[in-house]
């Protein structure tokens, strides 16, 4: 009796031991998503798209917050959620994604972690004839202040230039490397939005400028 009693034991140990690590591999069946990022924004500001990588067997959902972390929708894709008309100019919202089964929409894996963007509109403008430009970065709930950044080609080499207050307007006329700049030639500048929460939004458009002679 003691032997069978002990065998019986073990049996339900071990099926609560296989339960146990079932379900826990059942909700844990993929790693959360790490490379989530906005992958395009049309320049009205009012429709986003993410990219996630591929993933094979599985989908994702993304949800879409507001600067509050508030939910305003979710996409369920493959890799590339898309939200139209859910966004406007001069904002900031959060993001994240999770991967869930295609056939029950039940989610496989946890959170990634929370990622932020940037709707802001910039003005960047000639400062009347002379060589230099007038910029003003928006007022934006969540933002304590912006960095600017320039460089002499759309796509690479941003130098730091300064630090800028939301709404107040800025005179600039030198180059990070404390030079004027020049007629011709041209110029790209990049903000990027520092959180009050902290880390800073990601800002999807570069402004162009270049200085021309006038002569009226």
């Amino acid at each position: 009796m003691k032997t069978m009693k002990k065998s019986i034991g073990i049996i339900v140990a071990a099926l609560a031991f296989c339960m146990l690590f079932g379900v826990s591999a059942k909700v844990e069946a993929a790693a959360a998503p790490t490379s989530v990022k906005v992958a395009y924004m049309n320049p009205e500001r009012t429709k986003v798209s993410i990219e996630l990588p591929t993933i094979s067997s599985y989908g994702y959902e993304v949800a879409l917050y507001n600067v509050n972390k508030k939910l305003i929708a979710t996409d369920d894709c493959s890799f590339y959620a898309s939200f139209d008309n859910k966004i406007r100019p001069n904002k900031v919202y959060y993001y994240r994604a999770r991967v869930i089964e295609w056939g029950t929409k039940k989610a496989v894996s946890g959170w990634s972690k929370w990622k932020s963007f940037s709707t802001a509109k910039y003005t960047v403008k000639q400062a009347g004839k002379t060589k230099a430009i007038n910029i003003k970065a928006p007022k934006m709930t969540g933002v304590k202040y912006y960095k600017v950044y320039m460089s002499n080609y759309i796509d690479k080499g941003f130098k730091y230039l300064k630090k800028v207050k939301p709404g107040k307007k800025y005179k600039i006329a030198k180059t990070p490397k404390k030079k004027g700049f020049a007629y011709y030639k041209s110029y790209y500048l990049k903000f990027k939005p520092v959180l009050k929460k902290g880390g800073s939004a990601q800002e999807m458009f570069v402004y162009p400028f270049h200085f021309y002679k006038i002569y009226y």
